[in-house]
């Protein structure tokens, strides 16, 4: 009965999006035609963590919700746990640490209660980037690398892949460029030896952030360009404008405001446009402003709002 959610899983995982969504819906109409609770919520919350992978928070949450309700309706504590989880990460990505915080905690709670280790390295996960948001950055690192830690301890790949991407993110928001990109660049065998897709694009991507730091440019184009060719090959929107976004960074600090604008105003434009994507917009703003009258930037925005992703993606390609 639960072979659907499974697959749907599986495929998630190696960032089949589109059949992981097919999977997971069937699940769901199946559970609800037998009303077996348990298989409903953990196809909601399958379909909320897909929507994740492709960036897509507010459609991921909904499914969430859900799926927390049911589970605390159905008495599913993993089921809850689970939900809270990832709850907290959409909180993260949206930029709400209260909230964020709050599911942290919870699941963390129950996690312990039930003694699931890899649970509670997840908690630890969503606790580092509470702290991180917060600023609190010698916490953020301790809950990422508590977080490696246990992943590791029990062979947990994924986990310990994506510990080395956190504790990159909080080194580089510290400015430590060289020790981020080699956080980034450890989480790479990991991603490729499970073949997630979407780790690896994510790692290319903030390979270009600790490059365009260190004033590596010509590196960070690099990176930026392959994340965007990744992001868009997995129909992961949210990464794709965020590697447009530096994209137009590396070329406004090259001296090429017009395009720079145009690829800012596309990526703002863009329904998918969210809280994680923007904290990028201001550096490349006050770069534009350097340069370009105030006239001259709002109709370089207005111009890149108006056009098509297929336009961007041959610009980006040149």
């Amino acid at each position: 009965m639960y072979k659907r959610q499974h697959l749907g899983y599986a495929e998630r995982q190696v960032s089949d999006y589109p059949m992981a969504l097919r999977r997971l819906e069937d699940g769901l109409s199946l559970a609800r035609a037998v009303g077996d609770g348990v298989m409903e919520v953990a196809a909601l919350t399958g379909l909320g963590w897909t929507f994740m992978g492709q960036g897509k928070y507010d459609e991921a949450k909904p499914y969430l919700t859900k799926a927390l309700a049911l589970a605390r309706k159905v008495g599913d504590r993993r089921g809850v746990a689970l939900a809270l989880h990832h709850l907290g990460d959409v909180a993260y990505r949206q930029g709400d640490s209260d909230e964020a915080a709050r599911y942290a905690w919870e699941c963390l709670a129950l996690y312990r209660s039930l003694g699931d280790r890899q649970g509670i390295a997840g908690a630890f996960r969503i606790l580092g980037f509470v702290t991180y948001m917060r600023g609190q950055y010698a916490d953020a690192m301790r809950h990422h690398e508590e977080s490696r830690r246990m992943y590791a301890n029990i062979g947990d790949r994924w986990g310990v892949a994506t510990g080395y991407i956190n504790l990159g993110e909080t080194a580089r928001r510290q400015g430590k460029f060289v020790e981020a990109a080699q956080y980034y660049e450890k989480s790479l065998p990991f991603f490729h030896e499970i073949g997630n897709r979407f780790g690896i694009t994510i790692a290319t991507l903030n390979l270009g952030h600790a490059y365009n730091g260190m004033e590596n440019l010509e590196a960070a184009e690099c990176h930026f360009r392959d994340s965007v060719e990744k992001a868009r090959a997995l129909g992961s929107v949210a990464i794709l404008l965020e590697g447009v976004l530096g994209l137009a960074w590396v070329r406004a600090k090259c001296g090429q405001a017009g395009i720079a604008a145009g690829w800012l105003g596309w990526v703002q434009a863009h329904p998918d446009y969210n809280a994680e994507i923007a904290q990028f917009a201001a550096p490349v703003l006050d770069l534009l402003r350097a340069s370009l009258s105030e006239v001259e930037l709002e109709a370089l925005l207005t111009r890149g709002a108006a056009l098509e992703l297929k336009a961007v993606m041959e610009e980006v390609a040149e």
